[in-house]
């Protein structure tokens, strides 16, 4: 990883970094190297943390409390947090720790020989199939996330190594997709950032091996699934207290710094949301062989999985959940999917129905009516759950309106009522509004 060491000068950086840089591969020429390593620099002296006055360490438990209090306020806001979100999870062996989806594909040409070389390190018997079965992906960088949070690369990659698994979901209790054979923090160039990243090259296992892994594959590799989530244990956690310096370095409102992490797991765990966005590509898979009726539950497998529990999660859930049953509509309409709303039972053993009689050219009239009929029976039942929110909030509203009235009228008591003759004073009046709205709001619901 390319930073700079202590006392040197702008000028010996950039010198010694494009160097660096073209020899590692990251950069294609000496000029590149050069813009790259001038990048880094500017970067460096902007955000680094080293530099940071303010920094203040915090204990592990008090980042994971205001991770959950972030999360808490999005929901209290009526925005559900997703898998795109922070999160504070149990991982391996029971210890708590943080769930990041920061990765995403990285596009690289892979050298079959050292996807052997790679592999053996882990153990693994080399099988032919395997060299078309490697995706390459920046696991993480040293971007801001959504969260608001700093990870620095400074990566323990040590005890991942010894068991460098590919998880579905993050789900312990699954067999693994896949193993990483190569993990490295190096300098990524990319849209307005050049800084340390972590790459990591995913093999997954065949079909034949494991089927759930064979459908996570062919969706990786036609661009459905390009983002990828990271299991850490913090090491260092930094709060920067200096407002100043906070939004130099664009830290959220809750955001940390954390420092020295040990990788746990990684895992391929979210679905776009739009799955309506990527249906031509859905479509090109069917054609190529490589989407079955019966893939969906993986898909909406993975949803439930990565729906955070909460407030408003069930509806969650299902609002995506309608999304890919359309989709999936559109191209197996032979296919009956049904509804689920247990987030703790798995999708995977719940069987799909493939109907006689339908797809294209068979059925006729009634193909359509069915169609119709389906797609009627979503609209009602978002409408539902649409009228559901609504009549939650007006009950919210309400109580808070019925709060209003009480502090009022405790007011009023305390109140000397100084004003003069039959003038209303300003707390009887704001009584009488509150009033008011109340009695409007019960009628409404």
């Amino acid at each position: 990883m390319l930073k700079p060491k202590t006392g040197e000068t702008e000028k010996q950086f950039i010198d010694r970094g494009a160097v660096e840089l073209v020899t590692d591969g990251s950069a294609d020429s000496p000029d590149a190297g050069v813009a790259m390593a001038k990048a880094v620099w500017g970067r460096h002296q902007a955000t680094s943390i080293e530099t940071c006055k303010s920094a203040k360490p915090v204990a592990v438990d008090e980042a994971f409390d205001r991770i959950r209090t972030h999360n808490a306020e999005l929901m209290d806001r009526g925005m559900v947090p997703t898998a795109a979100h922070t999160r504070v999870a149990c991982l391996s062996n029971g210890r708590e720790g943080i769930l990041k989806a920061t990765g995403t594909i990285r596009s690289a040409a892979l050298k079959p020989e050292s996807l052997a070389a790679a592999a053996a390190t882990r153990g693994i018997k080399w099988n032919g199939a395997y060299v078309d079965r490697v995706i390459p992906y920046w696991a993480s960088d040293e971007r801001v996330d959504r969260h608001g949070d700093i990870v620095e690369q400074s990566w323990k990659l040590d005890n991942y190594r010894q068991n460098s698994v590919v998880l579905y979901g993050h789900d312990w209790d699954m067999p693994p997709i896949g193993n990483s054979i190569a993990e490295d923090v190096i300098t990524r160039s990319a849209e307005k950032y050049t800084g340390p990243a972590l790459k990591m090259d995913l093999l997954f296992a065949t079909a034949e091996q494991f089927d759930f892994a064979g459908v996570i594959f062919n969706l990786a590799s036609a661009g459905f699934l390009k983002a990828s989530s990271v299991g850490l244990f913090p090491g260092n956690v930094l709060d920067i207290t200096d407002p100043e310096e906070r939004v130099q370095r664009g830290l959220g409102r809750y955001g940390y710094v954390f420092q020295d992490n040990e990788l746990i797991e990684q895992t391929i765990a979210t679905i776009p949301a739009n799955v309506g966005a990527h249906q031509a590509s859905l479509a090109a898979m069917k054609s190529a062989g490589k989407l079955k009726p019966g893939d969906i539950q993986v898909i909406r497998d993975l949803i439930r999985v990565g729906t955070p529990r909460g407030r408003g999660d069930i509806e969650a859930f299902r609002m995506r959940d309608q999304s890919i049953r359309m989709a999936w509509r559109s191209l197996f309409p032979e296919v009956s999917v049904p509804d689920h709303t247990a987030l703790d039972a798995p999708l995977l053993l719940q069987e799909i129905t493939v109907r006689s009689g339908r797809g294209k050219g068979a059925g006729g009239e009634n193909n359509r009516t069915d169609d119709e009929s389906d797609r009627l029976q979503l609209r009602l039942e978002s409408i539902e759950r649409r009228l559901s929110t609504i009549d939650d909030r007006l009950e919210s509203v309400a109580e808070r309106v019925d709060e209003v009235h009480t502090a009022v009228e405790l007011a009023e008591r305390a109140d000397d009522d100084e004003s003069a003759g039959d003038a209303p004073t300003p707390l009887a009046a704001a009584l009488e509004m509150a009033k008011s709205i109340n009695g409007n709001l019960t009628a409404k619901r």
